[in-house]
């Protein structure tokens, strides 16, 4: 029964990181859906949401000003989330330039207010972000190329993480998003990626349907039932959010907690996610997504497996392996090298997932901002 174990968890793991990588690359260049891009410039409007958020809302007001758009084809919404700093005087300042402030009287989350806002738009195309990230000038010229293409539901730019410190936390992290993006680049190509990154991504807005006022990952379930009505969501890489690394990697740990813990969620609300006759790109998101979730239970799994199949010499040698790939991990937290950073990276993100499922069973992660 161990070894059964051992072999279904390495392998399951396995088919996870490696397998699926190799297999959706190949897919997406055996049979290829091309997007029908053409230069297309429609009315838009920019939705940013913001809660107490005056070190930035300036900032990004100025950038997203300064796209690569015709100017009388862009309006700017900035949300306010009931901030009590300065952000809704900063965004007032603006006023004549044409951005306009939405303000929540009591803090509602991100869900609530996107529930309000975007069925009251006359655009035919919005845009999501938040204040944190800066674009490049291009971003939404380049999001709304694709939009040429009728079968294109939604379109994700790209987070790119930048002054990542050589040694940290963040500098694994960043090494998780270049995977990340591979990974969305070829299921974009083969059908639809499953998901967007909430910093900058483009709906067609009758494509929007409300959500549960609670749901912590917005920019999963919008796209989902984008791709559930029939239409695709792309990845353009030309569209990029730069942001910062965290403060600590606490704060990373914690942000990281939210999002797995709004997989969970989703997962749990919506079981249609796995049934293959209402989710078309069911494989997908199994060998991406779910299978991901349950890598750390399966790293478990596999310890435990092996620890009890020790009188073999095979198994000895495997579980020496274990040790040694998880002091590494270990030692990476000291030593300031890149050469560890995979490891780093995979370990403290699986550490969190295992963590999140207990946030999320306790219902302690609210979609308000703390």
């Amino acid at each position: 029964m161990f070894e059964i174990l051992f072999w279904a968890s390495a392998l399951i793991m396995a088919y996870s990181f490696a397998g699926y990588p190799v297999l959706i690359g190949m897919l997406s260049s055996i049979r290829p859906r091309p997007v029908k891009k053409g230069s297309f410039t429609p009315p838009v409007t920019v939705i940013v949401i913001a809660k107490d958020e005056e070190k930035n809302i300036g900032a990004k007001i100025e950038n997203l000003l300064g796209m690569d758009y015709p100017p009388r084809k862009m309006k700017i919404i900035v949300a306010s989330d009931a901030s009590v700093d300065r952000t809704e005087d900063i965004v007032r300042s603006f006023s004549e330039r044409g951005v306009a402030l939405f303000r929540a009287d009591e803090s509602k989350g991100k869900p609530a207010i996107l529930n309000m806002l975007i069925p009251e738009i006359d655009d035919e195309f919005v845009v999501l972000s938040d204040a944190r990230q800066k674009w490049n000038k291009e971003s939404l010229r380049m999001m709304m190329s694709n939009f040429t293409d009728p079968d294109v539901g939604a379109v994700s730019g790209e987070l790119v993480i930048e002054n990542e410190d050589e040694g940290t936390f963040t500098e694994g992290v960043a090494f998780y998003w270049r995977y990340e993006k591979y990974l969305r680049k070829c299921e974009a190509a083969y059908d639809s990626t499953c998901g967007t990154t909430g910093a900058i991504y483009a709906i067609r807005r009758e494509l929007f349907g409300k959500i549960p006022e609670d749901t912590l990952l917005d920019d999963f379930v919008i796209p989902m039932n984008v791709v559930k009505r029939g239409k695709r969501v792309v990845f353009e890489e030309s569209a990029v959010a730069f942001d910062h690394p965290a403060d600590s990697s606490r704060h990373e740990m914690w942000r990281k907690i939210r999002t797995l813990s709004g997989n969970y969620q989703a997962y749990v609300r919506f079981p249609w996610l796995f049934l293959p006759w209402k989710n078309r790109v069911v494989f997908q998101f199994v060998s991406h997504k779910a299978l991901r979730l349950a890598v750390p239970f399966l790293m478990l799994a596999l310890f435990f497996a092996n620890a009890c199949l020790l009188d073999r010499d095979i198994y000895a040698v495997f579980f020496g392996m274990q040790v040694v790939f998880y002091l590494l991990a270990l030692l990476s937290v000291r030593l300031k090298t890149r050469l560890l950073s995979p490891i780093k990276a995979f370990v403290f993100l699986n550490v969190i997932a295992f963590i999140a499922l207990p946030v999320y069973l306790s219902g302690r992660q609210k979609v308000t901002w703390k």
